[in-house]
């Protein structure tokens, strides 16, 4: 069976970036071998490219350029774990309305801005999904997205 390449960016390369970054990568044959799909990060949004980072990416995938991402058309899914909610928000609004999917465990994000941004997946049929740990690190909003009926 032949994978998918999936190019990935990320939005934040901070910690929980660098950690993503870290386990796609050193799980990558173990992602593939489970979902037929190799994800690579092929950029990722920072602040400072200069700045001390807990795993270091090639120098190539970092960009204080968001356009980079932005207007990169071969970028299928994003990643935003940057936090924040009004800049983060019109970001993941613009790559959405792009046809973008994204994924986001900023809590506040989809709280706040959730309605319009769910509503801009749906207009372009890609996904906005979401995971988040809360309750003391209990990951509830799946089980209750998922699971319980209303």
């Amino acid at each position: 069976m032949s994978s998918v390449d999936v190019p990935v960016a990320l939005l934040g390369y901070g910690t929980v970036g660098s950690a993503v970054n870290r386990l796609l990568d050193q799980n990558a044959d173990e992602i593939e071998r489970a979902t037929g799909h190799r994800l690579r990060v092929v950029r990722a949004l920072v602040r400072d490219a200069g700045a001390e980072r807990d795993y270091l990416p090639d120098p190539s995938i970092l960009t204080t350029d968001f356009r980079s991402i932005a207007d990169d058309r071969s970028i299928g899914l994003v990643a935003e774990v940057m936090g924040g909610v009004e800049e983060t928000g019109e970001r993941v609004l613009e790559l959405l309305r792009s046809g973008r999917s994204v994924v986001s465990a900023n809590k506040q994000l989809v709280a706040r801005r959730g309605g319009e941004l769910f509503a801009a997946a749906s207009e372009t049929g890609v996904q906005l999904r979401f995971e988040a740990s809360v309750c003391a690190a209990i990951p509830v909003i799946k089980v209750l997205r998922e699971s319980l009926s209303f």
